[in-house]
């Protein structure tokens, strides 16, 4: 007997299928015998049922059922008009009389709907009142049809949902009772009227029996409860229908828990991954036939998509417990403040991400290659300070020549794809979120992390606008603490300038830029153009130059191989600094230490003082890119390293990439959870991420990049 079969008989009594010979002899009994009286007997040994099938000799099949006539006008809009309009947007054809398959299944999307606020539930319960209203009339004199509509009705709205549910979970790997309660449970969280009496409403309320009593007052619904407490007593009602009740008396907490272990397995979490992408892309489908952009010539097609949506939502609900909060991750992050870095947690070492030259590529459109502005001094002015970069322009194709050699050898490696976050879209997209709102999530962070980034090293910086984005989605304004508290305006480990305007004093610069990022939803380029262009780098922009401390001071170093001794005094911050330029022009702490004046200048364009020195750096490491035959951000973050030695860049090369992914293990480790949980979480904007802490790979990769002159003109 197979599974549909087993399903079937689980749901539906003798008394009701006794006159159903048709529907009985198609079934695969395990055994039949014929009787002393002639009858014939059909045997089911799982459940002990058994059922007359007819005559020793098959009765003949009875003729189908004629269908009644069609119903002369769709319901009125008090009969829950706009649910029917919303079938007709779906193009699911419901042949009238509505017969019983088809209705039930009709019944299991409209619900189903309601579940997920497509449409009013209330107007659902109209809809489908009238629908049984007309049905009935239909088959008054016909009970065969009646016998088989409710047959069929049963199979529609509880079975053949249940059955698809569970062998997509058996197919996914999921244990097998864990599959059979999860799927028929669905059935009656979602495919059920919440404003419907259940099977435990027929319990009398006056009933002597106390435990009947409590059975009622668990699982009846109750029209003064909510919405969602009728759902679930609904899915207790569905357990029953379809024999989950026989593994609730075995034990549900043993089955619960051993759920939970599931969904932390790594079998689990590709289930979860699994169903949640389906949901994702079904939703997706749906809403391209609810704008109108697409039409659906498959009615079943919708149906199998509004099942795949409720079951995306529902296992990522599941797998949300597993999700630490907001909280857990600032008092985490507090607790590993109150130890020394080297007793902090670790990262392994482990790589969850493809950083593959090519999976790094595969993240980048050529749709998003676009020119980003940088300020500009006018046609004919004088550059800032005395003309200081005047001998940068003058030698700027010798100058790109000598850096592009010092980082050809890197090229192909992690370092030309520093801002790549391609790795991050793939895995993404493995943990079912659709790649367009994997991409969109990248770019809020992408945003945060430039705004957040000026005077900050990489590590706070990573850090901070992870915080941001959390907050904003738990409806927290970034400047609230929450947490367990730093210094007066943070939580302790997320250090940030966010300090309000007072007389005459400014507000913090994070506190401007996030601020500008509300109100424009992007930085003013003109005033402060590196994290302007940072952010959009990272973003996967990579048509800009991230003109950074190291930036600047590789080409004065090339610019003092080119021509010794002629870097002008005001690149320097004393007397004392220039004079030791000058006295040992090739020494390195000319260009790594505190001397040089690495700050950009700017001057009045148009009203508005723009750090106009920008554009130079700019058009130099774009004639590197030409050079190198890469994107102008690939040969900025390129010279990083390639002139690591000479500028004070401390650590070995790291990309964005490679620097989330030991801020996703340490906060993994540091509560417990799969990096896979961590990851995702970030990425949806639900936690902020700890730090990478001791002896870190690539901390300093941007530690003075993005400091300090990010608006300082």
């Amino acid at each position: 007997m197979n599974e549909l079969d087993e399903i079937y008989l689980r749901s539906v009594s003798n008394e009701t299928l006794g006159g159903d010979l048709t529907a009985l002899n198609a079934v695969k009994w395990d055994r039949t015998e014929d009787q002393p009286d002639g009858t014939r007997v059909g045997f089911d040994d799982m459940t002990g049922q058994s059922f007359v099938l007819g005559k020793s000799e098959p009765p003949p099949a009875l003729a189908p059922a004629s269908k009644p006539p069609a119903p002369e006008a769709q319901p009125a809009e008090d009969d829950g008009s706009s649910f029917g309009q919303f079938l007709g947007d779906l193009n699911v054809a419901l042949d009238a009389p509505f017969s019983g398959i088809t209705q039930g299944v009709a019944k299991f999307l409209g619900n189903t709907a309601g579940a997920l606020g497509i449409v009013e539930q209330t107007d659902v319960d109209k809809f489908f009142k009238a629908v049984d209203e007309m049905n009935k009339t239909a088959v008054k004199d016909n009970p065969a049809a009646n016998v088989l509509g409710t047959a069929g009705a049963l199979s529609g709205q509880y079975i053949l949902p249940a059955v698809t549910g569970f062998n997509a979970l058996r197919a996914l790997g999921a244990p097998k009772l864990l599959s059979s309660i999860v799927s028929e449970s669905m059935v009656g969280l979602l495919g059920l009227s919440p404003n419907d009496e259940n099977l435990f409403n027929m319990i009398a309320k006056d009933t002597s029996s106390p435990a009947a009593a409590a059975v009622r007052d668990l699982l009846a619904t109750d029209p003064d409860d909510s919405e969602w407490t009728n759902r679930v007593k609904n899915a207790g009602e569905a357990l029953v229908l379809l024999g989950g009740s026989e593994a609730l008396i075995r034990g549900l907490p043993k089955l619960v828990q051993q759920g939970k272990q599931f969904i932390k397995s790594d079998k689990g979490q590709e289930v979860v991954r699994s169903v949640e992408g389906m949901g994702a892309r079904a939703d997706e489908r749906l809403g391209s036939v609810m704008d109108g952009t697409t039409l659906s010539a498959n009615p079943l097609g919708a149906v199998s998509d509004m099942a795949l949506s409720a079951a995306g939502k529902a296992v990522g609900r599941l797998a949300d417990d597993e999700v630490p909060s907001l909280m857990q991750v600032l008092e985490t992050k507090a607790k590993e403040m109150e130890v020394k870095p080297a007793a902090r947690t670790q990262p392994s070492g482990e790589q969850m991400f493809n950083t593959s030259p090519v999976a790094y590529q595969a993240g980048i459109r050529q749709a998003d290659q676009i020119e980003t502005p940088v300020p500009r001094a006018p046609e004919g002015a004088k550059l800032p300070k005395k003309q200081r970069a005047a001998l940068l322009v003058e030698n700027m194709d010798e100058i790109a020549d000598i850096i592009a050699d010092r980082a050809r050898p890197s090229v192909g490696t992690n370092v030309q794809f520093f801002y790549h976050l391609g790795p991050l879209i793939k895995k993404a997209e493995e943990l079912g979120i659709p790649e367009k709102t994997a991409r969109e999530q990248a770019r809020e962070f992408a945003m945060l992390y430039g705004a957040t980034s000026p005077r900050t090293s990489t590590e706070p910086n990573l850090r901070s606008a992870s915080l941001v984005r959390a907050k904003d989605t738990a409806g927290v304004d970034y400047d609230e603490i929450v947490g367990p508290g730093g210094s007066g305006i943070n939580e302790a480990g997320y250090p940030m300038m966010i300090n309000p305007a007072k007389p005459g004093q400014a507000a913090g610069m994070h506190k401007i830029l996030i601020d500008q990022l509300r109100e424009t939803g992007k930085i003013d380029y003109r005033t402060n153009p590196k994290p302007a262009t940072f952010a959009e780098n990272v973003a996967g922009n990579l048509n800009g130059v991230t003109v950074d401390t190291h930036a600047i001071r590789g080409a004065l170093h090339v610019l003092n191989e080119i021509a010794p001794g002629q870097i002008p005094r005001q690149w320097f911050n004393s007397d004392a600094a220039y004079k030791a330029y000058l006295d040992n022009p090739s020494d390195v702490a000319n260009y790594a230490g505190k001397g040089l004046a690495d700050t950009l200048d700017g001057q009045v364009v148009d009203g508005v003082k723009q750090q106009t020195e920008y554009a130079v750096f700019a058009d130099l490491y774009k004639k590197v890119a030409e050079r190198l035959g890469v994107m102008p951000a690939e040969a900025q973050s390129l010279s990083w390293f390639a002139n690591g030695q000479y500028t004070g860049l401390a650590s070995p090369p790291k990309s964005i990439v490679e620097l989330i992914n030991d801020r996703v293990d340490v906060t993994a480790q540091a509560l417990g959870k799969s990096k896979d949980v961590i990851f995702k979480a970030f990425m949806e904007g639900k936690i902020p991420l700890l730090s990478a802490s001791g002896t870190l790979v690539g901390a300093n990769v941007l530690e003075q990049t993005l400091a300090p002159n990010d608006g300082s003109i």
